[in-house]
């Protein structure tokens, strides 16, 4: 991968992580169940930290980050905001969408992770990023089948 490609999938990451931040900041500010809260405030601080450490990776080999949510990313708290409004069970309705943009994220840092030119220690800490966004998908599956299950 050159350069320009790597620069370019890193800052998508960057936006990834906004996109993500925002969108656990809405699922918190329109959940109804309160046991949520805390998995959302891990998840918008992680986000957070991973966002700053890749923008530390892309100063570290002179690339530029680039600031602000995606389009896409935008597009899908639109979405999150239509579902809530004609959701029977906004809970599991709000979960699916999250769901959703960790399973975009795993791919993401998936794509990034087969480039060959990453430094070792760049790897690891997209890597453990990618661990971290693999546990939350799974802790909001165990979510959601509960809130289904209650519904």
């Amino acid at each position: 991968m050159s350069n320009s490609e790597l620069e370019k999938k890193l800052n998508h990451l960057i936006e990834r992580n906004y996109d993500a931040e925002k969108g656990f900041n809405h699922v918190l500010e329109h959940i109804e169940h309160k046991g949520f809260y805390t998995l959302m405030e891990k998840s918008i601080g992680e986000r957070y930290r991973f966002g700053h450490e890749i923008k530390a990776i892309m100063k570290d080999l002179g690339f530029t980050p680039d600031k602000g949510t995606s389009v896409e990313g935008d597009m899908h708290r639109a979405w999150m905001h239509f579902r809530e409004i004609f959701s029977t069970n906004n809970d599991a309705a709000m979960l699916d969408e999250a769901i959703r943009g960790e399973s975009h994220a795993e791919e993401a840092y998936k794509d990034v992770l087969k480039d060959t030119s990453l430094q070792p220690g760049h790897a690891d800490i997209l890597r453990n990023h990618l661990e971290s966004i693999r546990a939350s998908e799974k802790s909001l599956e165990i979510l959601k089948r509960n809130v289904s299950a209650t519904a």
